[in-house]
């Protein structure tokens, strides 16, 4: 029986499971941290045969798109989220609250918005390998959306190699060297090395968040100390206080 995904309640915030899975560890002046990320999800597993969902916000999206960036350099605010392709409550995010934030902050050019991916093995880290050759082409970010929007096809393998280099045909993608990138593994360790990184900095969960003036927040490392952390799917309101806060503090 495949696991009920949780109903959507935008007054309580929803937390990934911890602890994580796949096991990482990493060595800290001769101590061995561990994260465990919990796979699983019903989209990892099938066939590749049902249609692929294109969100209609990919072709609307007018934000410049810059690496794992969206929105304009020059936004006093920078929103930071580390998240993992396979997170159910990561996908809610993309899904029911960050439309708001993007239409209401990142197109005004008020917020620049950073999402990191974290994998190490399986096929969350293909899909993150895939999501790095779309930002080759500056496309990160409409393929991360396609990613959350097929991610409740039950009878799919979404993550699958075939089914990731379809994404970026349906995208319109260069294919010859997006799939030339992903068959040669470029960014496999930058990946890896990111999240591990990520682990030292001592996180548990996703998604996580951080937000703060972009020129503090350019300065930072993973851990963005005396940044604000949001942890979860958290509802927009949460979102839009701590952003307002933020922009009359950059006025």
């Amino acid at each position: 029986m495949q696991p009920k995904r949780p109903k959507r309640k935008h007054s309580a915030p929803k937390r990934a499971r911890t602890p994580w899975g796949l096991i990482i560890g990493v060595g800290i002046g001769g101590v061995v941290v561990v994260l465990a990320i919990v796979l699983g999800s019903a989209a990892l597993k099938g066939s590749n045969n049902a249609d692929i969902i294109i969100p209609t916000a990919i072709a609307e999206r007018t934000a410049p798109q810059k690496g794992f960036v969206l929105g304009d350099d020059s936004a006093p605010v920078t929103l930071v989220e580390y998240f993992r392709f396979d997170c159910r409550y990561c996908a809610d995010f993309v899904r029911d609250t960050a439309p708001s934030i993007e239409k209401d902050y990142i197109d005004a050019k008020s917020v620049r918005f950073e999402a990191v991916p974290l994998a190490v093995e399986g096929k969350i880290l293909t899909a993150s390998e895939a999501a790095e050759c779309a930002a080759d082409q500056n496309r990160y970010w409409d393929y991360h959306d396609v990613l959350f929007a097929n991610y409740d096809q039950i009878s799919v393998d979404a993550f699958d190699t075939s089914r990731l280099k379809e994404y970026a045909v349906k995208l319109g993608l260069d294919t010859e060297a997006f799939n030339s990138c992903l068959n040669s593994g470029k960014y496999k360790q930058a990946v890896i090395d990111k999240t591990k990184e990520v682990v030292q900095a001592g996180f548990q969960s996703t998604p996580t968040f951080f937000i703060g003036l972009t020129k503090d927040m350019k300065t930072a490392g993973p851990g963005y100390t005396g940044q604000k952390a949001i942890v979860g799917a958290q509802p927009i309101e949460v979102f839009k206080t701590a952003i307002d806060e933020l922009l009359k503090k950059a006025q």
